[in-house]
């Protein structure tokens, strides 16, 4: 309770207001999402996908029409070698011995969200205790208390803050990530995150941890920005298909089976900290644990990025000359390469 003694009920209708807030923006943020944009129908969007395909004068194809029909000829291919019925079994024997280049990726994500959850879950707890020096068990009409209190209602305008650079670095990491490519953009965004929470650690104070928490934004917005481009880029690439050969579990793979993988990471990542952090800062006898936890996570997950397979150009190199068919894509081959390499290979050159 963020309240101070004798404050029961004025503290109980502060929570009433909050969660019947939270309730108002859920469902307009629902609502909105429903009904912004209409839904095609597949039976729709097929037929909109074959006459804008259907043959034309080659001089006037639209820019990528050739890879596309190559693609779907593939895709016809691969379809026609797959079972009548695929099961349940297969289905999850396909996310089981998913590609390795999904399994580093889920990987970094789910360190990524060990990270986040270690600070947002227990972060306005180690302000008032750390920076405050206030204690949550002495009674609610002692200076402790009333410390703590005060941390908490501090811990909640850092998060606000952390919030607020989440929103702004959305706005900009698209243009980050074309001009620096996106592996730089996701490694520096970790390791700012390991940054911010190893100070906070270290320094427990109030400027600190206002200043250090816009570093964990920058975390929050990779988090849901990133790993998804990496997961359409793999399958736009078709990557899998080279990569892990003709076996029916990598056939069945889809983006939508991927993307959730990815996205279940936060389950994981919850699991994994709710039932270790308690252990752990009772071990160490300090709430900083978890800022020390974030950080080492955010470090790893740092690490692991460096082994993620990225299929985008790098602008600060030089641009390299289409490898064999046969060779392993390399990271920072240009986006016409990789198209040359696609329409070749579903030429059978």
């Amino acid at each position: 309770s963020a309240g101070g003694g004798g404050s029961g009920g004025s503290s109980f209708y502060h929570e009433k207001v909050v969660f019947s807030l939270l309730a108002v923006v859920f469902t307009i943020c629902m609502l909105t999402t429903v009904t912004s944009v209409r839904e095609v129908p597949l039976q729709e969007r097929d037929g909109e996908d074959s006459a804008r395909t259907r043959g034309g004068p080659a001089d006037e194809a639209p820019i990528g029409v050739s890879t596309q029909n190559h693609r779907m000829r593939r895709t016809d291919s691969i379809a026609e070698q797959l079972p009548s019925e695929v099961g349940l079994k297969t289905y999850l024997m396909s996310i089981v011995h998913m590609p390795a280049s999904m399994r580093l990726l889920c990987l970094t994500n789910l360190l990524c969200w060990m990270a986040l959850v270690s600070y947002s879950l227990f972060f306005t707890d180690f302000v008032g205790q750390a920076v405050y020096r206030g204690n949550p068990d002495s009674p609610p009409w002692s200076p402790e208390h009333k410390r703590y209190n005060a941390g908490v209602r501090m811990g909640s305008l850092a998060m606000s803050v952390y919030s607020l650079v989440c929103c702004v670095y959305s706005l900009v990491i698209d243009r980050l990530i074309n001009k620096f490519g996106i592996r730089k953009v996701y490694t520096c965004g970790l390791l700012c995150a390991s940054v911010g929470a190893l100070m906070m650690g270290l320094l427990p104070k109030t400027p600190v941890i206002l200043v250090c928490s816009a570093n964990i934004g920058v975390l929050y917005s990779t988090l849901f920005t990133v790993p998804y481009i990496l997961v359409a880029s793999y399958h736009f690439n078709d990557l899998f298909a080279y990569t892990d050969g003709p076996s029916t579990e990598s056939r069945i793979r889809g983006l939508g089976t991927d993307i959730a993988l990815v996205s279940s990471m936060v389950f994981v990542g919850q699991l994994a900290v709710a039932s270790l952090m308690g252990s752990l800062t009772q071990a160490t006898g300090s709430v900083r644990t978890s800022c020390f936890v974030s950080s080492i996570c955010s470090l790893l997950a740092a690490i692991s990025c460096r082994f993620v397979t990225v299929l985008d150009s790098d602008p600060t190199a030089a641009q390299p000359q289409p490898p064999p068919p046969t060779a392993q894509m390399s990271d920072q081959a240009g986006f016409e390469a990789k198209e040359t390499i696609v329409e070749q290979l579903y030429d059978g050159k």
